[in-house]
């Protein structure tokens, strides 16, 4: 399988049907989690975690999507 995860969560529809036509299996493009009651893997969200938070603030960002 093959993903791509957008810089900063920017893509546009182009993007997203032009990597879709060109092999990617799913794409992840956006700050936030998942709920997989209409999940589409072509838009998985993410949490944007900068080089200089601790580990206990990861734990407490991803806690706050739960």
């Amino acid at each position: 399988m093959k993903g791509f995860a957008y810089p900063y969560g920017a893509y546009t529809a182009e993007t997203v049907r032009t990597l879709k036509n060109n092999g990617i299996d799913f794409q992840i493009y956006d700050i936030g989690m998942n709920y997989f009651k209409n999940f589409d893997k072509n838009a998985i969200k993410r949490i944007n975690i900068p080089c200089e938070m601790t580990g206990k603030e990861i734990i407490e960002e991803i806690k706050a999507y739960q």
